[in-house]
């Protein structure tokens, strides 16, 4: 069986929605306010301190500092259902590129489905898809032995939380192949349920590959 180099290019799809402005300032991505907060509160007294103000300066300047301070470790104690699921697909993207079986029977659902479509030089998914058991036996199959891969990497990741306890995700992946040296790319869309305390994947489609 020979690889060749792609002649088309996995395409992105439509990206999700992304989350809500407020959750991704505060709790996901707290470093503009933060550092606004810290910056501003630093500056306040400055500005403040030649005129009968200056003592109200520094009280709002300290409380503004403590409140950066106070968010910064919030954002980093708190972690969002969408940051889960991001951690989720990040983990199982990791345990199927190095062939860890225990760890895709973690983040894979009991009634998973890898959904028809996928192929790589013959090497193609049933049209019916695969169930977990099949899935996890094409990964030991295929890239525990036919093709192991160098490296491999989620160039993107984008996740919806779509419900209560459901949730959604498009990825951008790149795999290099171990001796070939030419990195392919891929994106797919994958499907999400909370079970318990964990996030597990219900439903994985390929969405565009490197052809």
């Amino acid at each position: 069986m020979t690889l060749t180099l792609a002649q088309s290019f996995a395409a992105p799809p439509a990206p999700l929605p992304g989350p809500p402005v407020l959750q991704h300032l505060v709790l996901e991505s707290p470093a503009l306010l933060v550092a606004a907060l810290v910056a501003g509160g630093v500056a306040l007294p400055v500005v403040m301190r030649t005129s009968n103000r200056a003592r109200m300066g520094l009280v709002v300047g300290a409380a503004m500092v403590v409140a950066g301070v106070a968010l910064a470790a919030a954002a980093a104690l708190i972690e969002t259902e969408r940051e889960r699921v991001d951690r989720a697909l990040r983990g199982l993207v990791q345990a199927t590129a190095t062939v860890n079986l225990a760890g895709m029977d973690r983040l894979l659902a009991e009634d998973v489905r890898l959904l028809g479509g996928a192929s790589l030089d013959g090497l193609r998914v049933p049209a019916g898809g695969l169930d977990k058991a099949g899935i996890v036996s094409r990964v030991a199959e295929v890239l525990g032995t036919r093709f192991p891969l160098d490296s491999a990497k989620v160039v993107e990741a984008q996740v919806q939380v779509t419900g209560l306890n459901v949730a959604r995700a498009q990825t951008h992946i790149r795999v290099t192949l171990a001796g070939w040296g030419v990195p392919y790319n891929s994106w797919w869309s994958l499907e999400w349920r909370r079970d318990g305390d964990a996030w597990r994947a219900i439903s994985i489609a390929p969405v565009s590959l490197d052809r």
